[in-house]
């Protein structure tokens, strides 16, 4: 199973603590530890900050593919309650 997340412009995603992700196309900021970074294509983020990560699309849409095979049934009960699951 893979799992993407597409956000648009100005929309905020909490991302699970202990997850892996791929930005497979557009930009953003991520925010952990208390730092902010940029994201771009090709970037891979480790969320490895307790309280997760939060991720903002920047001048156009973003998409992120999780990192593992297949999510864990937290994750996939995480993604489906944010409504972004599949």
């Amino acid at each position: 199973m893979e799992t993407v997340i597409v956000l648009q412009p100005d929309e905020l995603l909490r991302l699970p603590a202990h997850s892996q992700w791929e930005c497979i196309g557009g930009a953003g900021w991520l925010s952990q530890h208390g730092l902010d970074t940029t994201v771009l294509c090709g970037s891979r983020l480790d969320i490895d900050d307790p309280r997760g990560a939060l991720i903002e699309a920047i001048g156009g849409p973003i998409r992120l593919r999780h990192r593992q095979e297949a999510a864990t049934p937290l994750l996939s009960r995480w993604l489906h309650r944010a409504g972004h699951a599949g």
